[in-house]
């Protein structure tokens, strides 16, 4: 590990680093509490830059609205580069009304540059003297990085500890005055705007009573769309799967709550089934569709190869063509496929 002091003078200055850093990296985490539009300029330029040149560059920004210091124009300049760049930014706000960090992580294979001082993402902060930041060079062996990483994803995957930056929040944002002085601790209008619950698009209340679906799936995702589900959700922490659906298919599974789930990603003789349980939607524009669904194993339950309960399965019609077609499980099917799964049906009823 390297470690090196950045005193903000001349070419020894973080506008420079970061700079040379978003030309370096394929992935970027950048934590800081104040953020202005003269400093955006640094990442629209380097993600035009990797867009024209396709080379992979992801960045996650996470701030703050701490003493209101960001302006408004610079909440409205992230929201216009996330439209921009759909599957390279992607902007979130801190919910700690006194959030205060400046943590910029870069990353390229196992290769990572952190950089930890005083310096926010402000133009004056990147360029002027008074600041001190410290410079690590690491790889992922190094304990720090996955320490700091760790800490930076806690922030960004935990919706009780930020959300994602919509227009909205802008439009409420723009229109508090920003007054001479502003108590630490009392700044009741940020307050309410930062409590606010998380804005992604959700599904309507699921019903009382749930009718399990049967789900085919053989495909596997686009690594683009992984790291996307990865930016946006916390469903890698929560050890959640997901699959992609048109709208009609995910509402029916949404309303279901339940569903078999059978897969052959590995080989198309080894047909998987098991039960699965909903945990969480999400609507994202990603190469492989829109609409995305968690879900998790039920407790207990089996899961089987389908040669190993074909018989029992055709015994109550549930043929091979009937799973593809995505029907709807009748009482009998339900019935034989708890069984044969070792799931109760009253587990798979409650949802």
């Amino acid at each position: 590990m390297k470690i090196e002091a950045i005193p903000n003078k001349g070419p020894a200055s973080m506008g420079p680093e970061i700079d040379r850093s978003l030309e370096w990296a394929e992935q970027v985490d950048i934590a800081s509490a104040f953020v202005t539009s003269k400093a955006l300029n640094h990442l629209e330029n380097s993600l035009a830059k990797a867009q024209s040149e396709k080379r992979q560059l992801t960045v996650r920004l996470l701030f703050g609205l701490y003493q209101r210091f960001t302006p408004p124009e610079a909440l409205k300049m992230m929201l216009d580069l996330q439209k921009k760049y759909p599957s390279r930014l992607y902007v979130q706000v801190a919910r700690n009304k006194r959030f205060h960090w400046k943590l910029y992580i870069f990353r390229k294979r196992s290769l990572r540059r952190f950089y930890i001082g005083s310096a926010n993402f402000t133009e004056d902060a990147l360029t002027s003297e008074g600041e001190l930041s410290v410079k690590l060079t690491t790889n992922t062996s190094d304990a720090i990085a996955d320490t700091l990483e760790a800490e930076f994803d806690k922030l960004w995957k935990d919706k009780s500890k930020s959300f994602l930056l919509r227009i909205d929040d802008w439009k409420e944002y723009k229109k508090l005055k920003r007054p001479a002085f502003i108590s630490q601790h009392e700044d009741s209008a940020i307050s309410r705007l930062l409590t606010k619950p998380n804005r992604i698009p959700s599904t309507p209340p699921l019903p009382t009573k749930h009718k399990p679906r049967i789900v085919f799936v053989d495909k596997e995702l686009l690594p683009e769309t992984d790291n996307i589900i990865d930016a946006r959700t916390n469903w890698d922490i929560k050890n959640w799967g997901y699959m992609c659906n048109g709208k009609q298919l995910h509402n029916i599974i949404v309303n279901a709550k339940v569903f078999l789930y059978v897969t052959w990603y590995d080989n198309p003789k080894k047909y998987y089934v098991e039960f699965r349980r909903v945990e969480d939607t999400v609507e994202l524009d990603t190469p492989d569709g829109k609409y995305f669904i968690a879900h998790s194993k039920i407790p207990y339950g089996y899961s089987l190869q389908y040669s190993e309960v074909k018989k029992r399965f055709e015994e109550v019609g549930l043929t091979w063509k009937i799973i593809k077609a995505s029907r709807q499980l009748n009482s009998d099917q339900l019935q034989a496929t708890s069984r044969l799964l070792h799931v109760k049906l009253e587990t798979l009823m409650q949802g």
